[in-house]
């Protein structure tokens, strides 16, 4: 009985963090999908490199691995970005005062939100330039349209992902003690980071 309890307990939880934070459950359940596609690709391709030396080769295998990895991929960036899995160069950030960090993570977060917005934009055009052109693969005939939309739908989820971790920092963050300004201390100098970051950028382009 306390069993069964606690397992409808757990379950009403469950379905409650769904409910309270749709966009975390929607990346995570992306990201687990596309963990299993790559396990899928293992697959395929194992049964590729022991089935061509029998001379029973499929070459649908190998488009069918590649647009699983695609697809795969895709579904994993916002679940990475989400997670904080992203390789961060950190050689500068680990020598800053908290503010500055903080600071120097809302620019950065901006700065995502503006990539993954181009993204978006980039891949709605793509999406319906390879429709009006009848683009498909080469062996399957699939329309490549469909895995081409992966990209605007995953910086889509990406900028929505930025925008809670700018949420965040704008309404929780900012107000930890350790990010505070300390009293008679000019705020200008945390600024310095995101002044070179920037200009560092703007020479780039």
């Amino acid at each position: 009985m306390g069993k069964s309890v606690s397992e409808s307990s757990v379950t009403k939880a469950n379905t409650g963090n769904v409910f309270r934070r749709p966009l975390s459950s929607l990346v995570t359940a992306m990201g687990h999908f596309g963990s299993w596609l790559f396990v899928a690709v293992a697959v395929m391709i194992t049964i590729e490199v022991v089935a061509r030396p029998l001379g029973k080769s499929q070459i649908w295998i190998e488009e069918t691995a590649m647009f699983t990895t695609i697809v795969a991929a895709f579904f994993l960036f916002a679940y990475t970005y989400l997670q904080k899995g992203h390789v961060r160069v950190d050689f500068i950030s680990a020598h800053l005062s908290p503010r500055s960090d903080f600071i120097l993570g809302v620019f950065n977060n901006i700065l995502a939100l503006v990539f993954c917005g181009i993204l978006v934009w980039t891949g709605i055009d793509m999406v319906k330039s390879s429709r009006m052109m009848e683009e498909s693969s080469p062996v399957l005939l699939l329309p490549l349209w469909v895995f081409q939309a992966c990209l605007p739908l995953s910086a889509f989820l990406m900028f929505l992902v930025a925008s809670k971790f700018l949420k965040d920092d704008i309404f929780v963050n900012r107000h930890k003690p350790e990010v505070q300004l300390s009293e008679g201390s000019s705020d200008l100098k945390h600024f310095i980071p995101v002044l070179i970051f920037g200009g560092g950028i703007a020479a780039g382009c």
